[in-house]
């Protein structure tokens, strides 16, 4: 069995994917509606649309297939991203080098057919795969052909929609509602795995007056500067951050106590002191960030739910502001007794 080798920018394609969201283990129908059409028109037993991913090959979609995910190491996805053409075909695979002892082929599912187009993120980069599977060695038609390309054309066309919609437009970070979506899902896999929780509030500090001295446009401009050094900042898989609205940003960090989180609050408030934006007629002088946070550290805050993290974060933030500003106040969140989850 030939093992596929990484991408030339497997980095920037990781970094790509999880920007996208495409490694959440969600089904959404626009990519269900996609593969099921492929299935009808070729025919095919098992259709995938396959995110390949660090180490793995993700089912995002998946019809005819009980697993949700296999090793990269058989994955035959990982093999099409790194080839030039369009579409990688297999028309058997047992007479193919590369795949006659895979696992796959030689137990379940006995892939003998395979035919996988590459789809490509708004930035060009390859994310996977849409395929078409059969347990019978067959060709590839052109009619076959013409629709796995249509597949790839609508495929791609919902990632970039995707990537619209969960983005602000004027800050590039994830919108509210993506937020939303996220500390949900972050805080479920918390409860049940029982890892810390922490989420920060950010507020800029005195921007009414700098918009009143410098103007809207030079306000927005300041707003995208702010929300790039905030991002620097977060550099592992998984942490957050979003425009919560206005002039406040917000950031999940899975897995991450308060003495990490207070850590992480003060390099973000000391990075947008770093820009240096003079704001005259403030104390300092300069913009400035409040950072409010909390952790749920274990089950007995946990159970209180996310809203109540927003809350607690959210007060911890007034806790800054009535400090005097450009201040890091992380606290945790408060215990109730524990109750059955849903």
């Amino acid at each position: 069995m030939e093992k596929p080798g990484k991408h030339p920018l497997e980095a920037a394609r990781n970094e790509t994917i999880e920007a996208l969201d495409l490694e959440s283990a969600t089904f959404e129908e626009v990519y269900d509606a996609v593969i099921g059409l492929l299935s009808d028109a070729l025919d095919a037993p098992i259709c995938l649309l396959s995110i390949v991913n660090g180490e793995r090959q993700f089912f995002k979609a998946n019809i005819g297939l009980d697993a949700r995910e296999t090793s990269r190491d058989v994955s035959f996805c990982a093999h099409a991203i790194l080839q030039d053409e369009n579409i990688m075909v297999v028309e058997d695979a047992l007479k193919d080098s590369r795949f006659a002892d895979n696992p796959l082929v030689l137990a379940g599912p006995r892939i003998r057919f395979y035919a996988g187009v590459v789809i490509n993120a708004p930035n060009n980069l390859p994310v996977g795969t849409v395929c078409a599977i059969d347990t019978k060695s067959r060709q590839l038609t052109e009619h076959d052909r013409q629709h796995l390309m249509r597949a790839k054309i609508l495929m791609e066309s919902a990632i970039s929609l995707r990537s619209m919609s969960i983005k602000d437009h004027l800050t590039g970070l994830y919108n509210r509602r993506h937020f939303d979506d996220y500390l949900t899902r972050e805080w479920r896999r918390a409860y049940r795995h029982m890892v810390p929780l922490s989420l920060l509030m950010i507020d800029v500090d005195n921007f009414k007056n700098y918009n009143d001295k410098f103007g809207h446009p030079a306000g927005d401009d300041s707003l995208r500067r702010i929300a790039k050094a905030a991002k620097a900042v977060l550099t592992r898989p998984g942490d957050l951050l979003a425009r919560y609205g206005g002039e406040e940003f917000v950031a999940v960090l899975p897995a991450t106590n308060l003495q990490a989180a207070e850590v992480i609050g003060n390099r973000i408030r000391e990075e947008v002191k770093n820009l240096k934006l003079e704001n005259p007629g403030t104390k300092s002088g300069m913009v400035t960030v409040s950072v409010g946070g909390t952790v749920a550290p274990d089950k007995a805050s946990l159970v209180r739910g996310p809203e109540t993290l927003l809350a607690t974060a959210d007060e911890a933030l007034y806790e800054a502001k009535r400090a005097g500003r450009d201040q890091c106040i992380v606290r945790p969140m408060p215990l109730m007794a524990e109750k059955p989850q849903d």
